[in-house]
């Protein structure tokens, strides 16, 4: 047998060669990465198809009254600027900041020297027309003079008479006293200090020379909007709480109320008489007042993230039996700063979605969980996917503030 024919055997009887071309190795990954995008597709297609989890509450219905929050601003229950009746020195101050006084005190003394002469002088002119006047009525009855000269001597008397005491009006206002029993809460003049009148035209410009307020009894002033100005009534009740005391709540309740709204705020002024025998509180406080008024009738009532701004209009995100949303319109009323009243739009038998933000659409699908109350049981989980790992919650969106 040839050489050439011994290679051929050799060839023979080798393994056959493979002509498969080998897999490259990033057509495996490609493959790999398209199964994961799938299963991702496919998860994000279903939970599309659920719906946007979102927390729903039902509206509450208010009762028969309805307490509403309000800033108040403490005033004393009478306050007066001390003015001087006349211009003169200040020649001596008796009280100072902070003095308690009793009505009628003597809380000033001003010096006007002219006013004083004039007083004097108006003094002399009565005595000379006293003596004159009983001079003559002593003659006319003897004849010596007549009926008219003593009738003229008279008249003289009372003129005197009625300038002396005029005068003495004028020297009286040197003395300021208090008006009724009080604190001294400003002082504006040191003694010696030319202290200017205060006229009529003037005494809006012009400046004290003390201010006494009382101050054993306070006046909270609150101011009520419109929409809630015709339900307030005398003697309703009111619980005002001060930050700077924490912990101690004040009652009181409606004592006076201007029955009118103020055209630049359309607000009604509202009084509360408020003891404070202790002085625990002072003139010029920030309070919170917690008026609690009566209703006509009870309204739903929804949370504030409920709420939704679009279009210079108000709407409530309602989940329909379909599980979708639907914006309607309301009317608001009282907002106690947490909750709102609805006073037109709901019947209180709805769904109502929570902290969807402004941007929520008509139609948009939703998934219903139920809302967790402040210190109540958890809502309920969703079923667990198996009974080794139960299902993760679904997340709850951000509520976003009205605008």
């Amino acid at each position: 047998m040839s050489d050439a024919e011994h290679g051929h055997v050799e060839r023979e009887g080798q393994p056959p060669a493979r002509h498969d071309r080998p897999v490259r190795p990033g057509i495996f990954f490609y493959l790999v990465l398209l199964a994961v995008t799938g299963g991702v597709a496919a998860s994000l297609a279903s939970e599309a198809d659920a719906g946007l989890p979102v927390r729903v509450a039902k509206p509450k219905m208010s009762g028969e009254s309805l307490d509403l929050l309000l800033p108040g601003d403490v005033r004393a229950d009478l306050e007066s600027p001390i003015y001087a009746k006349i211009s003169g020195y200040l020649k001596k101050l008796t009280v100072d900041k902070g003095d308690r006084v009793e009505a009628g005190q003597l809380v000033a003394v001003l010096e006007n020297p002219e006013a004083e002469q004039e007083y004097r002088t108006a003094q002399a002119s009565y005595d000379i027309a006293k003596l004159t006047d009983d001079r003559n009525q002593d003659l006319v009855r003897d004849h010596t003079v007549s009926q008219q000269a003593a009738d003229r001597s008279r008249a003289d008397l009372l003129m005197a008479q009625s300038n002396l005491q005029r005068l003495k009006i004028m020297v009286g206002y040197e003395q300021l006293r208090a008006p009724f029993a009080g604190a001294v809460i400003a002082r504006n003049f040191d003694p010696g200090v030319l202290v200017p009148a205060a006229t009529t035209s003037t005494s809006t410009s012009s400046v004290p020379v003390l201010v006494i307020a009382k101050t054993d009894r306070l006046r909270v002033y609150v101011y009520v909007p419109q929409s809630d100005a015709s339900l307030v009534r005398l003697e309703d009740p009111a619980q005002i709480t001060f930050d700077e005391l924490p912990g101690r709540v004040f009652s009181g309740q409606v004592s006076r109320f201007s029955r009118a709204l103020d055209a630049a705020t359309r607000t009604m002024l509202t009084e509360i008489d408020l003891p404070n025998s202790d002085q625990a509180l002072l003139p010029g406080m920030y309070a919170q007042v917690r008026l609690t008024r009566k209703q006509l009738r009870p309204y739903p009532t929804v949370s504030d993230e409920a709420l939704v701004f679009q279009n210079e209009k108000v709407f409530v995100p309602i989940v329909t039996a379909e599980n979708r949303i639907h914006l309607q319109p309301v009317t608001l009323g009282v907002d106690t700063g947490t909750e709102v009243q609805v006073t037109a739009g709901l019947t209180g038998d709805e769904s109502i979605a929570l902290g969807l933000g402004q941007t929520v659409s008509e139609g948009l699908k939703v998934k219903p969980v139920a809302r967790k109350e402040p210190g109540g049981p958890a809502p309920s989980a969703p079923p667990a996917a198996s009974p080794e790992r139960p299902a993760p919650a679904p997340a709850r969106p951000a509520a976003e503030p009205p605008k």
